[in-house]
């Protein structure tokens, strides 16, 4: 524990205990005895390789999802990741034929229904958390979360993590029968294929119908060559998604990007930003 449970106890119970009923908070008294002192919460980890020491708190994996504890405060960072997502059939006929070989981006299920097979990495230059899945019919599945903007992004694996060795400020990862880090960027020179889908978005309100009339793709390209383009989804029942022609063709309640790009492993793509008015505002009387 890094963190104080509360004002005037910093170092009074420097371990966290994970256990079969919660987390404990453990002191270590005047003859040099361990002991559980108090239950901080009663979360309780799926298995013991499903945590992982951040700067400052701990990460682990519950039944109910990714959770961060720092001092006595437990945060539940999945939250975004839960609900309805899309059907691949709904998107994959949109892009170009030279990406129809690209896996569907399918997250079902989500990783708290994977028990054992998940492993939490920590990548401290980058301050990203990483979770890795074992094979699951026939495909991993790796999330990564960006510390203190609790935003998050999911993509498929051709390899599961078969290992996993925790550092500072690096951690080493056996992946398949390859041995990495994170501490530098793969080939700068060579151009991949890739897409990515963002969840629905309600843009404010979820009630009313809203027409974009500018939208626009932030990032770094350091090649000549290096493109992205992006296909506009839009619903009214958060279920049923078609695409939008051009910007003020229509208004909708829910919106969601696709993006597919032609990258090398150094370019970005760091957001999008969006200009919008809402329709039909006016009351019922």
């Amino acid at each position: 524990a890094a963190k104080a449970l509360s004002q005037g106890q910093f170092g009074q119970f420097p371990l966290y205990a994970f256990c079969e009923d919660g987390i404990w908070a453990v002191q270590i008294d005047a003859e040099g005895r361990i002991s559980a002192k108090q239950p901080i919460t009663r979360d309780v980890i799926i298995h013991q390789d499903a945590l992982c020491q951040l700067d400052g708190s701990v990460a682990f994996l519950t039944k109910e999802g990714v959770k961060i504890i720092s001092g006595s405060q437990t945060e539940c960072i999945s939250i975004p990741l839960h609900g309805y997502n899309l059907d691949d059939t709904q998107y994959k006929p949109l892009l170009p034929e030279d990406y129809q070989s690209l896996a569907p981006m399918d997250d079902k299920p989500f990783f708290t229904q994977l028990g054992e097979s998940t492993r939490l990495v920590y990548d401290a230059p980058h301050q990203l958390l990483h979770l890795f899945t074992q094979q699951l019919n026939e495909q991993g599945l790796h999330y990564v979360n960006l510390l203190g903007t609790n935003e998050w992004v999911m993509q498929k694996l051709n390899d599961s993590v078969k290992a996993v060795v925790p550092g500072y400020p690096l951690s080493t990862l056996q992946m398949g029968k390859r041995i990495f880090t994170y501490d530098h960027l793969n080939d700068a020179d060579t151009l991949r294929k890739g897409y990515f889908l963002t969840r629905s978005t309600f843009l404010g309100n979820a009630w009313s119908r809203k027409a974009l009339y500018d939208l626009r793709v932030m990032g770094q390209r350091l090649l000549p060559d290096s493109s992205w383009q992006v296909i506009v989804l839009i619903s009214n029942d958060g279920m049923h998604w078609t695409r939008l022609t051009s910007l003020k063709a229509g208004s909708c309640r829910y919106y969601r990007f696709l993006v597919y790009s032609n990258l090398c492993d150094a370019d970005t793509i760091s957001g999008i930003t969006l200009q919008y008015e809402e329709r039909y505002t006016g009351k019922l009387r």
